[in-house]
């Protein structure tokens, strides 16, 4: 097995990566990327200028059960099709759009909301989309709740 690289020559190994950053001075990308760097060994590296990693924080403290994941798509677990439909129409309704996926889109008790985070969402997009999910998550009674509760409330 090869051995584990440091974040710098991670990156550096991702050549589209390497191109945009060519033209920066070296001291300023080691700082960006120690920027980046998890505060703790073993943590996922979350955001890279486009709000994932505001949004993910924010909506674990909120109480949402996330799907893991390294993406700008953070799924939002709900594990009933319904419970998904009147989410995304309750969003809606906040003015939010995000659409509910759930069988056979996604594996059967795997429904959730399907969120994507683009370098396009301005802070108080993202801001205000967390307060939508938040009041929606409040409404359903969903907030600080694991899979299991999720689905004894509302089933699989």
């Amino acid at each position: 097995m090869p051995a584990a690289m440091g974040h710098q020559e991670t990156y550096r190994q991702n050549q589209d990566y390497t191109d945009f950053l060519e033209q920066w001075d070296l001291g300023f990308y080691a700082k960006y990327i120690d920027a980046l760097m998890p505060p703790r060994s073993g943590a996922r590296v979350l955001d890279v200028g486009c709000g994932v990693g505001k949004v993910v924080g924010r909506l674990t403290e909120a109480g949402f059960v996330l799907k893991e994941g390294d993406t700008p798509i953070v799924p939002v677990m709900l594990f009933n099709a319904k419970l998904a439909q009147d989410f995304s129409r309750a969003l809606y309704d906040e003015g939010i759009y995000a659409v509910g996926f759930f069988f056979p889109v996604v594996p059967q008790s795997q429904a959730r909301i399907r969120t994507q985070i683009s370098a396009g969402h301005e802070t108080h997009h993202l801001d205000r989309a967390l307060e939508a999910f938040i009041k929606v998550g409040r409404k359903f009674d969903i907030l600080g709740k694991t899979k299991k509760e999720i689905i004894d409330k509302y089933g699989s």
